[in-house]
C-alpha cells in the first residue's frame, strides 16, 4: 500500500478520485476469509492478518481496555 503523507494541494483530486471496491468485488474475498476462517481458526486469522496487514503474530488477544 502506498502511504502519502502531507500531499501537495495540487495532487488532492488524483487522490481522492482512486477508486473503491464494490460489494460485487469484495464479497467473494470476504466469503473466502470467512470459510477460511471457520475451518482452519487461528491459522487462517494469521495468514490474513500476514497478507492484509504484514504483520506477523501468534497473539491475537484483545484488552479489555
Amino acid at each position: 500500500m502506498e502511504q502519502f503523507i502531507s500531499p501537495n494541494k495540487e495532487s488532492w483530486e488524483a487522490l481522492l478520485a482512486s477508486p473503491t471496491a464494490t460489494y460485487d468485488a469484495l464479497e467473494p474475498l470476504v466469503s473466502e476469509v470467512f470459510d477460511a476462517v471457520r475451518s482452519r481458526g487461528d491459522a487462517a486469522v494469521k495468514q490474513y492478518t500476514l497478507k492484509f496487514d504484514g504483520i506477523e503474530t501468534d497473539d491475537f488477544s484483545i484488552s479489555k481496555s
